[in-house]
Protein backbone atom coordinates (compact mmCIF):
# COMPACT_ATOMS: atom_id res chain seq x y z
CA UNK A 1 0.00 0.00 0.00
CA UNK A 2 2.04 2.83 -1.39
CA UNK A 3 0.09 5.64 -1.69
CA UNK A 4 1.64 9.04 -2.44
CA UNK A 5 0.41 12.76 -1.93
CA UNK A 6 -0.05 14.17 -5.72
CA UNK A 7 3.07 16.37 -5.11
CA UNK A 8 4.92 13.32 -3.70
CA UNK A 9 6.16 14.93 -0.55
CA UNK A 10 4.13 12.56 1.50
CA UNK A 11 3.90 8.91 1.57
CA UNK A 12 1.36 6.71 3.33
CA UNK A 13 3.54 4.40 5.78
CA UNK A 14 2.80 1.22 7.24
CA UNK A 15 4.05 1.09 11.15
CA UNK A 16 2.92 -2.10 12.06
CA UNK A 17 0.63 -4.24 13.87
CA UNK A 18 -1.49 -2.15 16.77
CA UNK A 19 -0.62 -3.24 20.28
CA UNK A 20 -3.90 -4.41 21.27
CA UNK A 21 -2.56 -5.96 24.50
CA UNK A 22 -1.19 -3.36 25.92
CA UNK A 23 -4.44 -1.29 24.93
CA UNK A 24 -6.53 -3.31 26.72
CA UNK A 25 -4.53 -4.01 29.89
CA UNK A 26 -4.29 -0.25 30.36
CA UNK A 27 -7.27 1.58 28.88
CA UNK A 28 -9.76 -0.88 28.91
CA UNK A 29 -10.44 -0.97 25.13
CA UNK A 30 -10.42 -4.10 23.31
CA UNK A 31 -10.02 -3.41 19.88
CA UNK A 32 -9.50 -5.60 16.87
CA UNK A 33 -6.32 -6.67 15.74
CA UNK A 34 -4.98 -4.71 12.75
CA UNK A 35 -2.13 -2.89 11.14
CA UNK A 36 -1.49 1.10 12.01
CA UNK A 37 -1.19 3.26 8.70
CA UNK A 38 -0.01 6.88 8.76
CA UNK A 39 -1.75 7.75 5.39
CA UNK A 40 -0.07 11.14 3.30
CA UNK A 41 -2.97 13.25 3.66
CA UNK A 42 -2.75 12.86 7.89
CA UNK A 43 0.79 13.94 7.62
CA UNK A 44 0.38 16.61 5.23
CA UNK A 45 -2.16 17.83 7.92
CA UNK A 46 0.07 16.95 11.02
CA UNK A 47 3.50 18.88 9.38
CA UNK A 48 2.27 20.98 6.02
CA UNK A 49 2.96 23.86 7.97
CA UNK A 50 6.43 25.51 8.16
CA UNK A 51 6.67 25.27 11.98
CA UNK A 52 5.59 22.45 12.24
CA UNK A 53 8.16 20.70 9.63
CA UNK A 54 10.73 20.10 12.74
CA UNK A 55 8.62 17.49 14.41
CA UNK A 56 8.41 15.24 11.21
CA UNK A 57 12.48 15.50 11.15
CA UNK A 58 12.51 14.26 14.48
CA UNK A 59 9.54 12.25 14.63
CA UNK A 60 9.29 10.14 11.90
CA UNK A 61 12.57 7.78 12.00
CA UNK A 62 10.53 6.62 14.90
CA UNK A 63 7.35 6.06 13.41
CA UNK A 64 7.47 2.03 13.76
CA UNK A 65 9.30 1.72 17.20
CA UNK A 66 6.72 4.25 18.42
CA UNK A 67 4.46 1.15 17.31
CA UNK A 68 5.69 -1.80 17.59
CA UNK A 69 7.92 -1.07 20.67
CA UNK A 70 5.90 1.95 22.71
CA UNK A 71 6.50 2.76 26.35
CA UNK A 72 2.89 4.42 26.88
CA UNK A 73 -0.31 4.18 26.02
CA UNK A 74 -2.70 6.61 27.06
CA UNK A 75 -6.07 8.41 26.59
CA UNK A 76 -7.23 12.03 26.76
CA UNK A 77 -10.32 12.93 28.43
CA UNK A 78 -11.43 14.59 25.05
CA UNK A 79 -10.90 11.50 23.12
CA UNK A 80 -12.79 9.05 24.94
CA UNK A 81 -14.64 6.53 22.74
CA UNK A 82 -12.56 8.34 19.42
CA UNK A 83 -8.62 8.22 20.20
CA UNK A 84 -6.22 7.34 22.12
CA UNK A 85 -2.05 7.90 22.29
CA UNK A 86 0.82 5.37 21.75
CA UNK A 87 4.01 7.05 23.21
CA UNK A 88 7.76 6.28 22.83
CA UNK A 89 10.39 7.60 25.34
CA UNK A 90 13.18 7.11 22.68
CA UNK A 91 16.23 7.61 25.71
CA UNK A 92 17.11 9.69 28.36
CA UNK A 93 17.87 12.61 26.24
CA UNK A 94 16.03 11.45 23.04
CA UNK A 95 12.52 12.41 21.74
CA UNK A 96 9.47 11.15 22.99
CA UNK A 97 6.80 10.35 20.70
CA UNK A 98 3.16 10.77 19.95
CA UNK A 99 1.07 8.83 18.10
CA UNK A 100 -2.61 9.63 18.02
CA UNK A 101 -4.89 7.04 16.66
CA UNK A 102 -8.50 6.36 15.88
CA UNK A 103 -9.98 3.67 17.49
CA UNK A 104 -12.26 3.22 15.08
CA UNK A 105 -10.74 1.19 11.75
CA UNK A 106 -10.96 3.39 8.57
CA UNK A 107 -11.28 -0.20 6.63
CA UNK A 108 -10.74 -3.35 7.91
CA UNK A 109 -8.02 -3.81 9.86
CA UNK A 110 -6.55 -0.60 9.47
CA UNK A 111 -6.60 2.04 11.99
CA UNK A 112 -5.15 5.64 11.05
CA UNK A 113 -2.16 8.00 12.84
CA UNK A 114 -4.01 11.67 12.94
CA UNK A 115 -1.83 13.18 14.66
CA UNK A 116 2.07 13.09 15.71
CA UNK A 117 4.38 14.94 17.41
CA UNK A 118 6.63 15.26 20.59
CA UNK A 119 6.05 15.71 23.76
CA UNK A 120 8.02 17.52 26.33
CA UNK A 121 9.26 15.00 29.67
CA UNK A 122 7.03 17.08 32.08
CA UNK A 123 3.51 16.73 29.49
CA UNK A 124 3.96 12.98 30.12
CA UNK A 125 5.24 12.90 33.99
CA UNK A 126 1.72 15.03 34.26
CA UNK A 127 -0.39 12.52 32.22
CA UNK A 128 0.85 9.75 34.09
CA UNK A 129 0.07 11.30 37.37
CA UNK A 130 -3.62 12.24 36.05
CA UNK A 131 -3.76 8.35 34.87
CA UNK A 132 -4.47 9.58 31.11
CA UNK A 133 -1.13 7.73 30.24
CA UNK A 134 0.00 4.77 31.40
CA UNK A 135 3.86 3.16 31.28
CA UNK A 136 4.02 -0.16 29.70
CA UNK A 137 5.41 -2.78 32.27
CA UNK A 138 4.05 -6.38 30.61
Amino acid sequence: MLKRSPCGRWTTIELGPLPIEAIKYYLGISLAPGQVVFHWHAQKHAFEEEDKRYREKICSPHYVSTICDPTHVGQQPKYIGKAFDIVRVVSDVGPIVLLGIGITPQKKGIYGVHSAYLLESDTLERRIRVKTTHKIMI
